[in-house]
């Protein structure tokens, strides 16, 4: 009784960070480039499927594995930055999430492309 309430209580500590995380990547991507990213969700779902497949199709170390896909991320996240959110500065709202939803759409279909509907 008492190890299942822990267990509970550390993965819901678990997923409250990963929610702040997830909400700090809204809050840094719009106060450094004031563009409101929808497409955050995605960029964590690739950073999770990189892991994932570092670790089970390339047999990594989950730390490395983790280092990897993160390298990786920071790649793409800088690529998208400087190809789309760089020249959405001073465009409308309205083309801003746009952008964004198009981007959250062409994510997903890649994921879907690489790694399959798992």
């Amino acid at each position: 009784m008492i190890i299942e309430f822990f267990n509970y209580a550390l993965n819901g500590a678990l997923l409250g960070l990963l929610y702040s995380l997830v909400a700090m990547g809204f809050v840094v991507i719009y106060r450094a480039s004031k563009v409101f990213n929808m497409a955050v969700g995605e960029m964590l779902v690739v950073g999770a499927f990189l892991v994932w497949w570092a670790v089970q199709s390339r047999g990594m170390h989950p730390a490395m594995g983790i280092a990897v896909a993160l390298a990786i991320s920071v790649l793409i996240g800088l690529a998208i930055e400087r190809l789309l959110f760089r020249r959405l500065i001073g465009e409308s709202v309205f083309s801003m999430i746009m952008v964004t939803i198009g981007l959250l759409i062409l994510m997903r279909g890649l994921v879907l492309l690489i790694w399959g509907p798992q």
